[in-house]
């Protein structure tokens, strides 16, 4: 009998390929396996045209041409996966998604990639890959069930034609798995979409289990045993780097009161999920927003004031800690976008990040 861990409530309508959008940050990844396996990579990268999309910041704006929107940190999925083929056309590679999948690492996730690391275990990964699942993809949400003693994760891919970036994202996952738990995650089966039936022994050489092709959606089953493999501690200060920075941040400021306390910490836990706003911060504490006024209003504060000191603490921290980059520091204080913090860091302090930085 199948029973759901983690269901979501309804699966995201998937989009089509120009209303998509994927993390910047997967074009690294690019970057990382050419420099890796062509003997000229900065020259292929250059006719490849992929440098420009390791550095581009992405505003928010209409072409002309065919209304593609321009988003800061994110690329459309169209030019991503075309970018993919003319790797594969250029390379010869024919089993380029676990090629490339075998250099995932944390910075290729992005901001999601620092909160990975910051998990206890495999358990708390996965919750929180689903979680903030959007972060890298606009489209698709990971549905994981239990049967017996099996976790089972899937994907719809069933509209896709095209499977290479879906197959590269789960070699990805597969591979980042065993670098966070330092062991060859053992598996029980992979499910994949695709007809690579040539390539079928390599595959199942770097999954280590039964690969079955040409399946309705993409699956991957682990041991239950496996969830609380406990994730590899490598590199302590980044590991700690959102916890330990957001307390030294809020150990820094006056003593709160009971109310002030507890709206902090929300402050501190939305900010990695979303934008805090008082409706969310209240609904949260289960109050309502004229409540939850009142109660800041004995302790002598009201909420946009101490939202805004709250962010302040945590961005100052994040700029002295030095690993994170600006966009990844906007979208751990729930911004929309690097500019964004940019405001509102000059508005609080008359300077810019970047100054600060420097």
């Amino acid at each position: 009998m199948s029973t759901s861990i983690q269901q979501n409530a309804s699966r995201l309508k998937t989009s089509h390929h120009q209303d998509a959008y994927i993390s910047q940050t997967y074009v690294l990844l690019l970057v990382e396996y050419i420099k890796h396996h062509h003997p000229t990579p900065d020259i292929m990268l250059d006719n490849l045209g992929i440098l420009p999309y390791t550095t581009a910041s992405y505003h928010q704006i209409n072409s002309s041409d065919n209304n593609t929107k321009r988003i800061k940190g994110r690329i459309p999925f169209a030019e991503f996966t075309a970018m993919l083929h003319r790797i594969q056309h250029e390379m010869k590679e024919p089993n380029l998604a676990v090629e490339i999948g075998r250099h995932i690492s944390a910075a290729h996730f992005g901001v999601l990639g620092y909160l990975i690391l910051a998990c206890a275990n495999m358990a708390e990964a996965l919750l929180l890959l689903n979680r903030y699942a959007r972060l890298l993809d606009d489209r698709y949400t990971m549905t994981t069930t239990q049967v017996d003693d099996v976790v089972i994760l899937s994907w719809d891919t069933a509209n896709e034609a095209d499977p290479l970036f879906f197959e590269m994202g789960l070699a990805a996952m597969v591979q980042f798995m065993r670098n966070l738990t330092g062991s060859n995650a053992p598996l029980c089966e992979v499910h994949l979409t695709s007809k690579h039936l040539a390539q079928a022994k390599a595959i199942e050489t770097f999954y280590d289990c039964p690969v079955k092709f040409e399946q309705p959606e993409m699956r991957l089953k682990l041991p239950i045993t496996l969830l609380a493999t406990p994730i590899k501690q490598a590199d302590q200060v980044l590991l700690s780097l959102l916890s330990a920075q957001a307390d030294q941040a809020l150990a820094a400021l006056p003593q709160d009161g009971e109310w002030t306390q507890k709206v902090r910490q929300e402050i501190v836990r939305l900010c990695h999920e979303d934008t805090p706003t008082l409706a969310k911060v209240a609904g949260n504490l289960f109050l309502t927003p004229r409540t939850l006024q009142r109660h800041l209003a004995h302790e002598g504060l009201r909420f946009q004031p101490l939202l805004d000191e709250t962010r302040l603490r945590l961005a100052e921290q994040y700029l002295n800690e030095g690993r994170l980059q600006l966009t990844d520091i906007a979208e751990l204080l729930g911004y929309s976008d690097q500019s964004a913090l940019t405001r509102a860091f000059k508005r609080w302090t008359g300077n810019t990040p970047k100054d600060i930085r420097k």
